[in-house]
């Protein structure tokens, strides 16, 4: 006997599937059936986010703890380095929390957004020194996943998915 098939899409998924028999994709139970696409955005998003939010805290870390020397800069210099230091440390909590609580848009933007400024002025600085491979791959870290992670959770906020 054959069965009676049709092709449906699923909004909140942004998928397709067969349909047989009214309950049935390919021989499964439509109940059985778990579209990989809004998990593999929201784990690429809070990979990302604990990453930034380890290299926050370590980098801060680093520089909230560099001995000073003298004969490099002015105390002025190397206080405001410390000052800003402690406060990319500080965001490293901003980072960890909403990797738990993706939920929290207002706070996410935020962070990408930041980031994303980030990395147009340093690619903008590239006029006052050579470029490395270092510093491009630091701009392009701070460039490409803070879009993809803008428009992934964006993404899951219209869906319902968050």
């Amino acid at each position: 006997m054959g069965q009676l098939c049709s092709q449906r899409s699923c909004n909140r998924y942004s998928t397709t599937y067969t349909l047989c028999n009214s309950h049935h994709y390919c021989g499964l139970l439509l109940s059985e059936i778990k579209p990989q696409t809004p998990i593999t955005m929201l784990l690429f998003i809070r990979i990302f986010l604990v990453l930034f939010g380890l290299i926050a805290a370590a980098t801060g870390f680093m520089g909230t703890t560099a001995k000073y020397n003298p004969a490099i800069m002015d105390a002025m210099t190397d206080n405001n380095h410390r000052y800003v230091a402690a406060i990319w440390m500080a965001t490293s909590l901003a980072f960890f929390y909403v990797a738990w609580n993706p939920s929290e848009t207002a706070l996410f933007r935020f962070l990408m957004v930041a980031l994303f400024i980030g990395g147009v002025v340093r690619a903008a600085a590239l006029v006052n020194y050579p470029t490395t491979p270092f510093l491009i791959f630091l701009i392009a870290i701070e460039l490409i996943p803070p879009v993809l992670m803008l428009w992934f959770h964006t993404k899951l906020l219209n869906s319902g998915s968050l």
